[in-house]
């Protein structure tokens, strides 16, 4: 009976974890909701002002480790305020200041709502908590992998305190996505072969680039076009509205710095109407953006929120790389009483788009029909048609990638399920409607990415912690994914990458390369 209870509450204890990528992805959310209401109280309590700051950014860290799926459920001030009495009972360690690698004009903005803070947040401060608690999650991750997944249990107010005071994670912007910075090392003279630049993986080089340093790109913000790279950046601004600039750059394995871009593009961010009279536009802020090309299209997927509970305001912009002209084409506004989800892939020539209806009772959101649509012309309002729908009455689809043959995605939301060889079960949904198991990447935490290769192989791509010695960054592996079990091994980057992103049938990842750094581009096959 005690061994079964024991098995039940730790079953329990991983359904609600939350894996790196999504914890990742409250980062911004709620630091942009809840910074003011932290800064307030660490700024009361403590007459020393590093002291405070010590205590926001130690705060920040406890919240986005205690998160989980049951939390954001039901996340409120409340459940915040007692994170906030929980860190102010503990003294906080003193912590790394955040190296001054940006202008400050980079940071001008991105503190959200501190206008209206009782105390004004330093201008600093949100980028050092976004930081940390990035560093965190990496360390949660790592600590997972080598340890086991219940380590995180037993162990996550310890890896605060250690990781905080003893481990350098996320204190530059060198530090890429997941893990610290590590100095570069002298280039081999392997390392100017292409063909060794994707070690095992089944891949083809298509760029190789080189950077000055980490922050040159964001990898998050980096698409694959047709023969080429589109580098793409939010510019904000308090008297304008917001900006996405696209940097297009032709494939090359040259192995040189991007360079000038061969085309540039921009569209204009329109905020979504105020709910009430009350509010304007100035309460809407971008949590997050994307831009994905299509054909002779750009498609800019854009999420909104102003702070209140439920999800926010989805928008999908279209821009038409021959004439330049832009336009917002679709908005994926909240129905009134219920908490939608929305989720946007961009592939193949389709748009699709799928809402979840989540009636707050806990249950898995309701899965609306996916909706398919196309870009027909030149005119961007003109152009936006939709082409189809798909019934989805299993629910609500989780990380959806659009492919030749349908979609696949990364399980159900809410539904999550795993094979008894603790492999996770992801799904293909070919475009008349026919729903396929596939046989997913191991159930161990960490990030995963579903591929579709130049020959028509799927594929799931996962990221490691490097934890061998003098090492760290990220180790990549791909397999196949498919209806059964992999019959060979995954195959392995034969080398730690500083960043990684995926986008449609590419690879991208950035690698130490003598004083400065490499960017590979890779299709995989």
């Amino acid at each position: 009976m005690k061994i079964t209870r024991q098995v039940a509450e730790e079953t329990d204890f991983l359904r609600k974890q939350m894996s790196g990528a999504e914890r990742r992805q409250w980062v911004d959310r709620l630091l942009e909701q809840y910074a003011p209401l932290v800064w307030n109280s660490v700024a009361t309590r403590y007459d020393s002002e590093t002291e405070a700051e010590d205590a926001f950014v130690y705060i920040f860290t406890l919240i986005i480790l205690k998160l989980n799926r049951h939390t954001i459920e039901t996340l409120s001030e409340d459940w915040i305020r007692a994170m906030i009495d929980e860190g102010l009972q503990t003294t906080p360690p003193s912590l790394p200041p955040l190296e001054q690698e940006f202008k400050d004009e980079e940071l001008h903005g991105q503190d959200g709502e501190s206008g209206s803070c009782e105390n004004p947040i330093p201008l600093h401060l949100n980028r050092r908590a976004q930081q940390m608690m990035r560093a965190q999650i990496a360390m949660q991750e790592a600590l997972r992998h080598h340890k086991g997944p219940l380590w995180s249990k037993i162990g996550a107010t310890v890896a605060v305190l250690v990781g905080i005071v003893g481990v350098g994670y996320g204190v530059s912007d060198r530090v890429y996505a997941h893990f610290h910075h590590t100095e570069p090392v002298e280039a081999s003279s392997e390392q100017g072969n292409t063909g060794h630049v994707v070690g095992e993986l089944s891949a083809t080089p298509v760029g190789l680039y080189q950077l000055p340093s980490l922050s040159t790109v964001d990898l998050n913000h980096v698409s694959v076009g047709q023969n080429a790279l589109f580098v793409s950046r939010l510019a904000q601004s308090v008297d304008s509205w917001p900006r996405i600039d696209s940097d297009e750059h032709p494939f090359a394995t040259a192995d040189k710095p991007l360079g000038t871009p061969s085309n540039s593009f921009s569209m204009e961010l329109v905020p979504p109407m105020q709910r009430s009279a009350k509010q304007g536009a100035k309460g809407w802020q971008i949590s997050s953006w994307r831009v994905e090309p299509m054909d002779h299209w750009l498609i800019g997927i854009v999420s909104w929120t102003d702070g209140s509970k439920g999800h926010g305001v989805e928008q999908i912009y279209a821009l038409n790389t021959d004439n330049g002209k832009y336009s917002l084409v679709q908005t994926l506004t909240p129905e009134a009483g219920v908490s939608n989800q929305f989720v946007v892939a961009v592939g193949d020539g389709r748009v699709i788009v799928q809402s979840g209806l989540d009636d707050g009772t806990g249950a898995p959101p309701l899965g609306l029909p996916i909706l398919v649509y196309a870009l027909n012309g030149s005119d961007p309002l003109h152009a936006w048609t939709q082409s189809g729908q798909i019934p989805a009455s299993f629910g609500l689809m989780q990380t959806p990638i659009a492919t030749a043959d349908g979609i696949v995605f990364q399980g159900i939301v809410g539904k999550d399920e795993t094979s008894a060889a603790n492999t996770a079960t992801w799904y293909e949904l070919s475009w008349n409607g026919q729903l396929s198991h596939l046989y997913g990447p191991p159930v161990d935490g960490q990030s995963h990415w579903a591929v579709r290769g130049s020959t028509g192989t799927l594929w799931w791509v996962e990221t490691t912690p490097d934890a061998s010695q003098n090492h760290s960054g990220l180790q990549v592996s791909m397999a196949e994914l498919g209806a059964n079990k992999p019959s060979t091994a995954a195959k392995n980057l034969d080398t730690s990458v500083d960043g990684f992103a995926v986008d449609g049938s590419y690879m991208m990842w950035i690698v130490p390369d003598g004083h400065q750094y490499r960017m590979v581009v890779a299709q995989a096959e």
